[in-house]
């Protein structure tokens, strides 16, 4: 399927599963079309109130689309919810995440203690504790399945639009709906409000469910990952894990490493303020190590924003690489190999992921709720900046000391 989606409909024309990768992006242009339209009554509205757009001046036909869609986000959200966990319920897909984050978290507590050069004995007792209490959690977007898609209709059902009123009502309506909700049930108000108005899910926003594979929540001491990971190239029970580790086991990884980022390492095991939790001595060898990236890359990029993630993917590559090396050792000759791609060894395949999860994070496009197309961190220079800062890659690839992809002068933080 060339890695694009396949939609497998019924007799009747109605969407029945989602097969490969299918990412929201693809969903909305489906929507835009009518795909969902007898599936959904809101998603149907939706449409028509887009429609109703065509009779305001051309001038401002794409701020009336907007509102319409930014207005219908959840409505959308939750219809694509449903799908992928109706595909993916039969995958076990949250049994086989919960074991892979798992993984990676007892590696990353065995990294943790083999820092006796960055961490001085209250440091790491701190972190580990740290990392023993860092829950998984998945988006209630996702956990409430049918329930969700339910209260999502009942939502829109008092939304009240005629294809008769005038656009210019329909706007205005949209900016009164609060007013619209019936006052008896407060709880399902502010529901309906917080989806609708604000587009969060809980302290969640829904372009986060909807975009981000996993993130982490340094308040709660949470990493929150999405079934989106499993609906794609970056996970797949048919992969050799050596693939999967590449890509989900390094994502998973670096939003792990964000619970000691500059934020994170002052935050303690229930997410609160403790200046503690990093001696000075901690602090000053993690700047020094810091420095390096700083000085190496300050040329090529604002440092100073991406430090950060440099740290974590840092971290990240190692614990993945070392958990997929791990795997390997408990299930000897039971890695499977990829037409025409044999003659690359299990490591190579490993880093070829990583590389491919960084360069193929699908684009927030169509639906964008804040405007923010600054990349401080191109793609192919966050590439460069882990693999040839990291010696197993080198080793796997036989790259010549000193060439771009094995520096003289690595950059490591973990």
């Amino acid at each position: 399927m060339n890695g694009k989606r396949k939609i497998n409909k019924d007799s009747n024309g109605r969407v029945k599963i989602i097969q490969s990768e299918y990412y929201f992006r693809d969903f909305y242009q489906d929507v835009k079309r009518g795909v969902y339209d007898r599936d959904s009554k809101a998603i149907k509205k939706i449409n028509l109130m887009r429609k109703k757009c065509n009779d305001i001046d051309k001038l401002y036909l794409n701020d009336c689309i907007k509102a319409v869609d930014v207005f219908g986000y959840y409505a959308f959200a939750a219809h694509y919810a449903k799908l992928l966990n109706d595909e993916l319920s039969k995958y076990k897909w949250l049994d086989v995440v919960t074991g892979t984050f798992n993984q990676l978290k007892s590696q990353l507590k065995r990294m943790v203690k083999a820092r006796k050069r960055l961490l001085d004995r209250k440091t790491k007792a701190n972190y580990l504790s740290k990392i023993e209490n860092m829950s998984l959690g998945i988006g209630k977007l996702f956990k409430e399945k049918s329930q969700c898609r339910s209260h999502m209709e009942q939502c829109y059902e008092y939304f009240k639009f005629s294809r008769k009123e005038n656009v210019l009502d329909m706007l205005q309506n949209i900016r009164n709906y609060e007013f619209m909700l019936p006052d008896k049930d407060k709880k399902f108000k502010n529901m309906c409000l917080s989806y609708i108005k604000k587009s969060k899910s809980g302290d969640l926003r829904l372009e986060d469910l909807l975009y981000s594979h996993t993130f982490y929540l340094h308040e709660q001491n949470k990493l929150i990952i999405n079934p989106s990971i499993f609906n794609s190239l970056c996970y797949n029970p048919r992969y050799p894990e050596s693939l999967n580790y590449g890509c989900a086991g390094f994502i998973i990884g670096h939003e792990m490493l964000h619970a000691f980022d500059s934020e994170g390492m002052y935050l303690d095991k229930h997410g609160e303020k403790n200046l503690k939790m990093t001696s000075s001595f901690s602090k000053r060898i993690f700047e020094k190590r810091m420095k390096c990236y700083k000085d190496k890359y300050g040329k090529n990029s604002n440092v100073l924003l991406t430090l950060d993630e440099d740290v974590s993917d840092s971290g990240a590559i190692k614990i993945a690489f070392e958990s997929h090396l791990k795997y390997c050792e408990n299930f000897k000759n039971k890695e499977l190999l990829i037409p025409k791609f044999e003659k690359y060894t299990h490591s190579q395949l490993f880093f070829i992921n990583v590389a491919r999860s960084i360069c193929s994070t699908p684009a927030q496009v169509n639906v964008k709720l804040y405007d923010n197309d600054f990349e401080s961190n191109p793609k192919k220079f966050r590439v460069y900046k882990v693999l040839s800062n990291y010696k197993s890659f080198s080793r796997a690839f036989q790259c010549g000391h000193g060439t771009n992809m094995n520096s003289k002068h690595k950059c490591r933080v973990w």
